[in-house]
């Protein structure tokens, strides 16, 4: 999760403890962070500010995207939804959530997640 606020991460990862066999949120406050953690690890997904350095959490998902095609990439915003909306799915975001009210809504999806994940584990295929 690439989000500057605190109190989000702390939140993503108190609820998701909750879920069994729960894959663990790494948390990064800036994009040269969050690149240092996807070196260090494999993500499935990302959770992205879009606001992150100013506005440039477009530049990560890009970037992404570019090399790691595969992993998923959702972007987070908390003002002027339906236009970042739009110029995000656009630019290659498999999702798009307004994080100010949609928090259930990207629970369920990363709880989804973890399931799949977990199924392909255990029967020896990969996400």
């Amino acid at each position: 999760m690439v989000e500057a606020c605190s109190l989000i991460v702390n939140k993503f990862q108190a609820r998701l403890k909750e879920i069994e066999g729960a894959i663990e949120i790494l948390a990064a406050d800036s994009i040269k962070s969050a690149l240092t953690l996807f070196k260090q690890h494999s993500p499935d997904f990302v959770l992205i500010d879009f606001h992150i350095d100013y506005g440039r959490g477009i530049d990560l998902l890009q970037l992404i995207k570019r090399q790691y095609p595969g992993v998923m990439v959702f972007m987070l915003c908390d003002d002027d939804f339906h236009s970042y909306q739009e110029f995000c799915l656009k630019h290659g975001a498999d999702g798009f959530f307004d994080k100010s009210f949609a928090f259930n809504r990207i629970l369920t999806l990363l709880r989804s997640i973890c399931i799949v994940k977990r199924e392909r584990v255990e029967s020896g295929t990969t996400l």
